[in-house]
């Protein structure tokens, strides 16, 4: 449980310096080893996955960083009460909103000339 609990804390201190990657997958890689969902640690350990080469290519947000360690924490203390239904809601609800930001930031690439940047603001 300690990982768990260590990495929402590691996760808003990186948000606050913009360096969220490692410490978001270090929270997800602790979960994921706790529930022994082996399948959900294969795709967070791959270094090429689709959604690991996009937020190194887009980041986050700075809405997103503080809405993820708020949810984070969130999560984090729903498993520490044992309420897999309520953990199981927030993680479904902070996907949602990280889908949404990741899209929002592949749609802000494009700009009103037609040309691509490579990151959006």
């Amino acid at each position: 449980m300690q990982p768990i609990r260590a990495a929402p804390r590691a996760f808003d201190r990186a948000a606050r310096q913009r360096d969220c990657l490692a410490c978001n997958d270090a929270l997800h890689k602790a979960i994921h080893a706790a529930s022994g969902n082996h399948e959900a640690m294969r795709l967070i350990s791959t270094p090429d996955g689709l959604i690991r080469a996009l937020r190194s290519r887009l980041g986050y947000g700075a809405e997103r960083r503080g809405a993820a360690a708020d949810q984070h924490a969130a999560i984090v203390g729903a498993i520490e009460a044992r309420d897999a239904v309520c953990a199981r809601q927030l993680a479904v609800a902070h996907i949602d909103a990280a889908r949404t930001d990741l899209v929002a930031r592949l749609v802000a690439l494009e700009k009103p000339t037609g040309k691509s940047d490579t990151r959006p603001p």
